[in-house]
């Protein structure tokens, strides 16, 4: 069952192990090298000091597939088929897939995303995780030939490490978000993807909305990787002041509240100095209002020329579930497809700040 694929694309000449496949293929798809002009904390443009979407992945990837090895020496066999198996391949792949579905500029313009989504009728709004699955399962492909499956046709055990929020929605009787339930500010799948959430969903550990193994340890190697690599980086820059942090008799950071872990406390270092800081609140700011031009833009042109009258030549856009789907989903993808410069340059040609050439393509 863990290594069953909707649409059985593999090769049966392919001497790797299933998951290694999955693995490979998340490794090798346009949506995975796009990442590295994605922002992680601070724009991708701001150079080499910091880390982008595709180097925070493959740390991520890295150490998930560190923690599935460990987990394997640490525990007995019988203890780890008792939570569903635990494959080091298919927690890599899934901490590869884990951030492919981000837009552009960070966590503000999910939330602006989301909100526009929302707004143009199409319920389940937009959440980054929900992205993920979509790329990996419709928007992503494995060869040009329009008769090759939709997504990466990943296996039952690589999407369900892949569910960070196995659930949809929660959704009142209005269709709008439930504002006292959790589930409706993070989950894993929308509407559309439904038959791949429950293939899925078919590989369920005790409690259907308990993760898998997998995908606790994708979580924790996700928690772990931005902790450190953050703090790391906002140091090296002179943005955060470790050294003149108060420091108790045995050389720990004294930060408040107590009670935190450690990685806790290496995030709200980050946030403290940086992710709260004046001069980044003025850029998210810039970026919510890009990407509000950008959705609006799609959403008129599309609907005086139909969908796809766009100036990138992004692979899902003939496909027939793109083209049938809802006009501000369809907005949805094409941006989140975009990396940040992409959606800079863009956002300047629509606006008239700057034309360009029509020889100058977008990306």
């Amino acid at each position: 069952m863990r290594e069953h694929r909707r649409h059985d694309s593999a090769s049966p000449d392919d001497p790797r192990p299933n998951g290694a496949r999955d693995r490979d293929r998340v490794l090798y798809c346009d949506p995975f090298r796009r990442l590295l002009g994605v922002t992680q904390v601070v724009g991708a443009h701001e150079g080499l000091t910091f880390h982008n979407r595709l180097t925070h992945s493959m740390k991520v990837g890295q150490i998930a597939r560190r923690l599935a090895e460990y987990t394997h020496r640490k525990f007995q066999p019988q203890q780890i088929d008792h939570l569903g198996g635990l494959d080091p391949e298919v927690a890599e792949a899934a901490a590869l897939a884990h951030d492919i579905g981000h837009p552009p500029f960070g966590h503000a313009t999910e939330r602006t995303l989301d909100e526009l989504v929302r707004n143009e009728g199409c319920h389940d709004g937009f959440e980054g995780n929900a992205q993920s699955f979509r790329v990996i399962t419709k928007l992503a492909f494995t060869k040009a030939d329009p008769d090759t499956p939709p997504g990466l046709d990943l296996t039952r055990a690589t999407l369900r490490a892949v569910l960070k929020y196995p659930w949809l929605r929660d959704l009142d009787s209005n269709n709008h978000p439930r504002i006292d339930s959790d589930r409706s500010k993070k989950w894993s799948a929308y509407e559309t993807e439904l038959e791949d959430f429950k293939f899925a969903m078919e590989l369920q550990p005790a409690d259907e909305n308990q993760r898998s193994l997998e995908a606790e340890i994708m979580d924790w190697a996700d928690d772990v990787t931005y902790a450190v690599h953050d703090l790391e980086d906002f140091y090296r820059a002179n943005l955060i002041p470790l050294l003149t942090l108060i420091m108790d008799e045995d050389g720990e950071v004294m930060v408040q509240p107590e009670g935190r872990t450690l990685a806790e406390i290496l995030k709200y270092l980050t946030r403290k100095y940086v992710i709260d800081a004046p001069s980044l609140n003025a850029q998210r700011y810039g970026h919510r209002r890009i990407i509000t031009e950008l959705f609006d833009a799609y959403c008129d042109i599309g609907s005086k020329s139909g969908p796809n009258s766009t100036p990138l030549n992004t692979p899902f856009f003939d496909r027939k579930f793109y083209l049938e789907c809802h006009s501000a989903r369809r907005a949805a993808d094409f941006i989140a497809s975009l990396t940040d410069d992409q959606a800079i340059r863009l956002y300047r040609r629509i606006t008239g700040q700057s034309l360009d050439s029509i020889h100058l393509p977008i990306a």
